[in-house]
């Protein structure tokens, strides 16, 4: 068939056609760029010398994705769950106090701290309506470092419960010295469940070979606030190694010198 001219209509539907294709664009990418090394500081000094204040349900909740449970006095066994636990942080602290004491060895309060934490969880351990033990981390491996110490079980209330147990010099408990450190790191984290999250702060004498446990406080974590304090910081290396050092004197005999 012989080719036909377009008539004016389909003429005028091919143009706009055309048209429309050619104003059509690429999808629009955008990218958010990081604040400038300027608004971070700004925003840092702003804060209280960098510091911000968080509750430590949320942080917890945030970095693990579970719960802390609050304890319910007004519910028995949850009560109960409270006494059980407090006659065993007393019976653990007058074993630890007596003469013939493992704790009367060491002369850290650090060292004193794992007696602490391993007579507890023995003694929780031993009781029929609890199970404790090293918690495990996100990874599936035991950690004995960071936060919490033991994870325990209560059988009559099914809760398992997070415990921190620390110790600290009588006539301290007001002080504002920094003694709570959290580490918000998911790969590691020892808490894996939903729980309740109780700090166990015994009060000691102070006096370095002969520790007495004199009280204490059980401290439930659901309300507790942290603050988190923005610094920025370097090493030895980062300062001594780099490429800013001018001058160096000495340094055979510097490298010569016996390190302690």
């Amino acid at each position: 068939m012989p080719n036909r001219p377009l008539g004016p209509s389909i003429w005028w539907v091919c143009c706009l056609a055309s048209l429309v294709a050619c104003q059509k664009k690429a999808p629009v990418i955008v990218v958010e760029e990081k604040p400038p090394i300027e608004e971070l500081i700004d925003q840092l000094a702003a804060e209280n010398g960098g510091t911000v204040e968080i509750p430590f349900s949320e942080l917890i909740t945030s970095v693990s994705g579970n719960r802390i449970i609050p304890i319910d006095q007004n519910v028995h066994e949850e009560r109960a769950l409270v006494e059980d636990l407090s006659h065993l942080v007393s019976e653990v602290m007058q074993d630890l106090s007596r003469p013939d004491s493992p704790v009367r060895a060491e002369k850290r309060i650090n060292e004193v701290s794992r007696h602490v934490e391993d007579a507890l969880l023995v003694a929780l351990s031993l009781h029929p309506d609890w199970e404790c033990g090293i918690p495990l981390n996100a990874a599936g491996k035991v950690q004995r470092s960071g936060y919490p110490d033991l994870r325990a079980f209560h059988q009559p209330t099914q809760r398992v419960v997070y415990l921190d147990p620390k110790l600290f010099a009588t006539g301290s408990q007001d002080s504002s010295l920094r003694t709570f450190y959290y580490t918000p790191r998911r790969a590691t984290s020892k808490v894996t469940e939903d729980a309740s999250h109780l700090l166990i702060g015994i009060e000691h004498d102070g006096q370095t070979g002969q520790w007495q446990m004199l009280s204490f406080q059980l401290v439930d974590l659901s309300s507790f606030r942290v603050r988190l304090k923005a610094e920025f910081q370097a090493s030895n290396r980062d300062l001594y190694g780099g490429k800013g050092v001018l001058f160096r004197s000495n340094q055979q005999r510097s490298a010569e010198i016996p390190q302690e």
